[in-house]
């Protein structure tokens, strides 16, 4: 097993548990495919993983991401949970969650440059699948002008432009002194509010069992038809 895309797999799916989104195989499929973009976009086209990504029904697809996926869950590091479809000739599917919430612990060692743009992908799409097919689809250079079956070239990636260097105002002692005092006054304030959320997580987490995450995906289901009658009763 490659440790570093078990490492890489353990901190998409713990980022995106802090954001309290739970992945299914495909968006951690497709993040693992962004993973190697935003590494490539930086390393002349070299992608992190190394895996061989190719174009099918639903964008980049990889066989061994899903295996990798697997394997990690088999060795404890995420959580898989796998229910049946509500949908008719449709397959069973799996979430994907983390034991731990301390992902500055998992990221290191991990280019900043994939960490970076993997943070603001999970927040911008971890819970919208449509979204996200759109953008890897239609947004990045390794799925331009490709048929289906051909295999991605990452050497199209392009490094992202970074602006021109700003002139900066040189601060006297007595400015830095101030912005100082000013940055360890939001640094306590961040601690102690990140020690709030941490224990509201920890007291929360054990209520997250199965029946719960049921009832949330319940909410998406059709209406139910006007006009029932009767009379409904609760039982233990």
């Amino acid at each position: 097993m490659n440790e570093k895309i078990s490492q890489l797999i353990t901190f998409i799916v713990c980022f995106a548990s802090e954001q309290d989104i739970r992945l299914t195989t495909l968006r951690l499929v497709k993040f693992l495919y962004l993973a190697d973009l935003f590494h490539a976009r930086w390393n002349e086209g070299i992608t992190y993983t190394k895996m061989p990504w190719a174009f099918v029904y639903y964008g980049p697809y990889c066989s061994e991401a899903y295996n990798y996926i697997e394997a990690t869950a088999d060795k404890g590091l995420i959580n898989k949970q796998t229910y049946e479809s509500k949908y008719e000739d449709s397959k069973d599917y799996s979430l994907f969650s983390c034991h731990t919430f301390q992902t500055e612990d998992i990221e290191t060692g991990l280019p900043i440059e994939v960490t970076s743009g993997l943070k603001d992908s999970i927040k911008k799409y971890g819970d919208d699948t449509a979204k996200l097919l759109d953008y890897v689809y239609f947004d990045t250079e390794p799925m331009e002008d490709v048929k289906k079956g051909d295999i991605l070239d990452f050497s199209k990636t392009k490094r992202p432009h970074v602006g021109k260097n700003v002139q900066i105002k040189k601060l006297t002692d007595t400015d830095l002194n101030i912005i100082k005092k000013h940055l360890k006054l939001i640094g306590d304030k961040f601690k102690s509010g990140r020690s709030n959320i941490d224990k509201d997580n920890f007291e929360t987490k054990k209520w997250k069992d199965s029946l719960y995450y049921n009832t949330i995906d319940s909410i998406d289901d059709e209406d139910l038809p006007e006009g029932l009658k009767g009379t409904a009763r609760i039982t233990d």
